[in-house]
């Protein structure tokens, strides 16, 4: 598998992981992809610090940061490939209303499944909160 077809994958499986690349040094343009939970998915680091640049990509890909670290004479350059975020609004209204405040550019940086407000009022179910008595509040 190549780096490209490594990263398409992580992409679409909605998993974590990370590309690193020598940018400096012996080796320059040397690839690796890592996948935070199975290891190294394509590519090949330089072996005198593969391990290391390993560990440093599984801590840059818990804070999903991207960094250059220097390692001897080279310096990698390590970029985290993140599944996108997840956004769930509740009580927006239609997706298919245009008058909304964020540009679909904005929208597209998140999945975001829609909700309609109060689904269970839409249906004519009736939830009661014991603390507030929302949605009906006896008069």
């Amino acid at each position: 598998m190549t780096p490209l077809e490594a990263v398409r994958s992580l992409i679409e499986a909605e998993r974590l992981g990370a590309v690193a690349t020598v940018v400096e040094g012996p080796d320059a343009g040397a690839k690796a992809v890592l996948d935070r939970t199975e290891g190294l998915a394509a590519g090949a680091l330089p072996e005198d610090v593969a391990e290391a640049v390993a560990a440093d990509a599984a801590r840059l890909m818990d804070r999903e940061q991207n960094r250059t670290l220097a390692y001897g004479g080279r310096r990698i350059y390590i970029e985290t490939v993140a599944p996108q975020p997840l956004l769930l609004i509740f009580g927006a209204s239609s997706p298919k209303n245009t008058s909304s405040t964020h540009s679909g550019r904005e929208r597209k940086r998140f999945r975001a499944p829609w909700s309609p407000s109060r689904p269970a009022i839409s249906r004519g179910h009736s939830q009661r909160s014991s603390s507030t008595g929302w949605p009906r509040r006896n008069r």
